[in-house]
């Protein structure tokens, strides 16, 4: 399974319920990632199945 919001059918009408819009927002809108999530997000990227989010550097 590949995440790919660029890609998803339900760009924009389902977003709000999507399970990478949980993880990924926070109330200010902003998300300070700490080195092991940035470590874990880069290994889902690394093996294919999300792409990085935009501005994001991994650890």
């Amino acid at each position: 399974m590949l995440i790919d919001c660029d890609t998803c059918t339900a760009q924009k009408a389902a977003c709000e319920g999507c399970v990478m819009t949980i993880l990924l927002a926070t109330p200010s809108g902003a998300r300070e990632w700490d080195d092991d999530e940035r470590r874990a997000l880069a290994v889902l990227a690394a093996g294919g199945l999300i792409r990085m989010p935009r501005g994001f550097e991994a650890a």
